[in-house]
Parts: C-alpha cells; sequence; structure tokens
C-alpha cells in the first residue's frame, strides 16, 4: 500500500511539475510573439514616418526649384535642383524601405503616394527646363498633398496606431 501512495504521488508531482512547465512556457511562448508584433510595428512606423519625411523634404525641395526660377541666378538655379534631385533619390530609397517592410495595404499606398510625386516631379523638371508652371502642376501638388494624407490614414490603420 505505501508503494502505490508513494507512485501515486510520484504521478501527481510529475503532473503538476509538467503542468507548470508547460504554462510556463506557453506564457513565454505568447511574450516572445508580442514582442515580436511590437517590433515588427516599430520597423512598419519607422519605414512609414521615413517615407512622409522625404516625401515632405522632396516637396519643400521642389518649391525651391520653383522659387528659383522667378529670380535666382542660374547658379541659385542649380543649387536648388541639385538638392531637388538629391531629395528626390532620398523618396525613392524610402520607397524601397517601406515596400520592403509592408504589409501591403501600405506598401500599396506607397506606390500611389509615389506615382504622385512621380508626376509632380516631372512637372517641375518641365518648369526648370523652361515650361510653365500651370494649372497642372497646381493640381498635381493638390494630388500630392490628398494621397499624402491618404497614405498617414491607411499607415495609421493597418499599424493599429489609430484611437
Amino acid at each position: 500500500m505505501a508503494g502505490l501512495v508513494g507512485v501515486l504521488g510520484a504521478v501527481v508531482g510529475a503532473l503538476a511539475a509538467f503542468s507548470a512547465q508547460w504554462w510556463h512556457s506557453r506564457d513565454e511562448h505568447r511574450r516572445h510573439r508580442e514582442l515580436r508584433a511590437d517590433a515588427l510595428r516599430d520597423v512598419r512606423r519607422t519605414a512609414c514616418v521615413g517615407y512622409l519625411s522625404q516625401l515632405d523634404l522632396f516637396r519643400e525641395r521642389a518649391r525651391d526649384v520653383l522659387t528659383s526660377m522667378t529670380g535666382s541666378s542660374g547658379d541659385g538655379r542649380a543649387v536648388a535642383y541639385t538638392r531637388y534631385t538629391q531629395a528626390w533619390r532620398g523618396l525613392v530609397d524610402a520607397l524601397a524601405a517601406l515596400q520592403i517592410a509592408g504589409p501591403e495595404p501600405i506598401s500599396a499606398a506607397g506606390v500611389e503616394l509615389h506615382s504622385a510625386a512621380t508626376a509632380y516631379g516631372a512637372a517641375v523638371d518641365a518648369r526648370y527646363e523652361g515650361g510653365s508652371w500651370s494649372r497642372t502642376g497646381e493640381e498635381l501638388d493638390r494630388r500630392l498633398s490628398d494621397l499624402r494624407r491618404d497614405f498617414a490614414a491607411t499607415s495609421r490603420s493597418a499599424l493599429a496606431l489609430a484611437a
């Protein structure tokens, strides 16, 4: 009888130890998943913020080019245009980071926004090359503003940052 009680005690003890280990392992796995999800959300948020920052710099540099066309010297225009093309390259790099970071809704919104930036840039380039800044340029700038706002909203939603 004592042997049976000992065996039962050992079985109950082993089950208790196994259960405790299982619960602990499950909690650790859950915490690990949460940390990974937080890290991924941070990477994605950083890519979105980086893209919007580069877009804003690109637009600022484009405005500098447009402003330089109405009174700056040839050197002033060339400096403004060089800064503008550097900002464009930064925007392209930021888009690549955004597309890699994902998720798909953010990547798609980024591509749409980038298409609008490309069209706006083409109008700025045309103005720099001697063309005029027409109503089309202003419309492209407004479209870029609207798509920027949409991209920010898509990003907040996809990253569960909306309050």
